[in-house]
């Protein structure tokens, strides 16, 4: 517990972090018709891949199957306003090459395949389907999904999203339902004579089956898909019990409470040596030790572009006896891939603080507002703590 200008800040194990702006940046998926569909059918039963920065280029990386000649990929890195270039290439490999008789496709000269193009009057969107009636056709964006089957899937798992494993295709991303905490969907475009599903979990690749939360055999969804348009499933939280069906919404929702952290902010002068540094633009790494030093703060390194990370995560004291920190609970909720994160692209904490007392009759000598407008105060770093219990195989982000 501490005591910052007579206010008490309770925090956990300490992990140290400095920032002054968090920003997350969803995934993008394409799902997108096969080119070569109608004119050279045999590609529908080899690989289809991207080819673009994200995929390091040569090979690329493949698209899931979705059924009826749709594919998907998830982009991670690749902004909306990039103009790059997506390559889409059709192979069919023979004993000795595996890109023999390759076919690209990269949109039209007037719809050129990139992100800025698909998106220029979507900018919202995270999600597009694409129809491509041939090789040499304009691609036709749409930002609803195509006529199919819908699929819902209650979320039987406290951490992670699920996925939707289709025997004979893939595992799929599924679209996080925001007026139904807890609930997933997707939309099945491809035939229901023969449908095989299960469910991954996108953090553990733990398995809901036929069997409940547990491995077993796929669902067998013919029977209950050919009745309906659109079907609820209801994972069960309980080992060794079947899921339940619905075709309405069975008025179940999950936890989608938000948690609060508590963390330390420390104010920081706009003459401080390591803010507005030319060294130190853009994302850098490696500039402080794996290892906490021995008073629990980070060490720099040798290379490190910044010259005083040491009184980065200290008080300064000002004036009065007042020092440059203040208590902030930072907020979190659940993200698309059940996940918590604190979703923002505007993190300034610290624009109200412009005086150190509660009376506010003593100036804040690091308040630096700049010149933006709303102004804010750009420069202070963070200290956030937090307890976690660590289960094996799991991924620290």
């Amino acid at each position: 517990m501490k005591h910052l200008n007579g206010r008490v800040c309770t925090y956990l194990q300490v992990i140290l972090i400095s920032a002054y702006l968090f920003t997350i940046k969803a995934d993008i998926v394409i799902h997108i018709t096969h080119p070569w569909a109608k004119s050279d059918p045999v590609r529908l039963t080899t690989d289809l891949l991207f080819q673009c920065s994200e995929t390091n280029y040569y090979p690329g990386e493949k698209l899931m199957k979705e059924g009826n000649s749709w594919y998907s990929f998830a982009f991670s890195s690749i902004d909306k306003s990039s103009t790059e270039i997506l390559k889409l290439v059709s192979i069919i490999p023979d004993e000795y090459n595996y890109f023999a008789n390759d076919s690209s496709y990269s949109g039209t000269e007037d719809f050129p395949l990139n992100m800025s193009t698909i998106f220029e009057d979507h900018p919202e969107a995270n999600e597009v389907w694409i129809t491509v009636s041939s090789s040499k056709a304009d691609p036709v964006f749409s930002f609803t999904p195509p006529p199919g089957k819908v699929i819902y899937f209650f979320n039987p798992w406290s951490l992670g999203a699920p996925r939707i494993d289709i025997k004979g295709l893939g595992i799929i991303r599924m679209r996080y339902v925001a007026d139904h905490c807890g609930w997933f969907n997707y939309n099945y475009p491809g035939p229901t004579d023969s449908l095989l599903i299960r469910f991954i979990n996108s953090l553990d690749s733990a398995v809901y089956s036929a069997n409940g939360l547990s491995d077993g055999d796929y669902i067998d969804l013919a029977d209950q898909i050919s009745k309906r348009d659109t079907i609820w499933i209801l994972g069960n939280q309980e080992p060794d019990n079947a899921p339940g069906f619905s075709d309405k919404f069975p008025s179940i929702r999950g936890d989608c409470s938000t948690i609060s952290l508590a963390v330390v902010l420390r104010d920081k002068a706009e003459a401080h040596p390591d803010f507005q540094s030319e060294d130190c633009n853009g994302t850098k790494y490696g500039m402080v030790e794996k290892r906490l030093g021995s008073n629990g703060k980070p060490v720099p390194t040798d290379t490190s572009c910044a010259s005083h990370i040491d009184d980065w995560f200290l008080p300064e004291t000002l004036t009065d006896g007042y020092t440059n920190e203040r208590c902030f609970n930072l907020t979190l909720g659940k993200n698309e891939e059940g996940l918590y994160q604190h979703d923002t692209n505007a993190f300034f904490p610290l624009d109200d603080f412009k005086f150190l007392d509660e009376d506010g009759k003593i100036d804040n000598p690091n308040y630096s507002p700049g010149y933006s407008d709303p102004p804010h105060n750009y420069y202070f770093t963070m200290e956030l703590g937090a307890e976690f219990e660590y289960v094996p195989l799991q991924i620290l982000h």
